[in-house]
């Protein structure tokens, strides 16, 4: 078995070759330009408010339209300002991001969703199991529904 080292190469779809640390540098500046490009172009969003605790140790976020977005341990409020995840895990708040998904990529890139920031506060409520707990919520394109269990 071969030994993955950050000096191995990777032929890259265009033929070229890359080096696994340049490709980690690379996937991470991606990520970043990404999240600034759509951080310059946010409207205005409310000052964050109330923390809203969902119960449940995973979480699942749906955008309610076509039924996308992830699932996993994480859920977290995320600052569209700092670019960070800021706040308590398994929270959400008005005027924040919503980051659901892995704590740890499973894959090379991301492996979470991130919304705009909430706007409104829709509905609230006990899964019918009695185990954790959900809350709807609109952020400036789209209506979400977010489970813990």
């Amino acid at each position: 078995m071969k030994k993955l080292t950050e000096n191995m190469m990777v032929q890259m779809e265009d033929g070229s070759e890359m080096s696994l640390a340049d490709l980690g540098a690379k996937i991470e500046k991606d990520q970043d330009d990404r999240l600034k490009s759509i951080s310059e172009n946010l409207p205005e969003h409310p000052a964050p408010g109330p923390v809203i605790e969902i119960e449940g140790t995973r979480y699942s976020l749906e955008r309610e339209r076509d039924g996308a977005g992830d699932s996993g341990p994480m859920l977290t409020p995320f600052d569209w300002d700092t670019r960070k995840a800021v706040g308590k895990n398994g929270t959400i708040q008005i005027g924040l991001g919503v980051k659901c998904g892995s704590l740890m990529a499973r894959t090379f890139g991301s492996d979470w969703w991130l919304t705009t920031p909430v706007t409104e506060i829709i509905a609230q409520g006990k899964n019918d199991d009695g185990e954790g707990s959900w809350v709807q919520f609109r952020t400036g394109n789209s209506v979400y529904t977010v489970r813990g269990f």
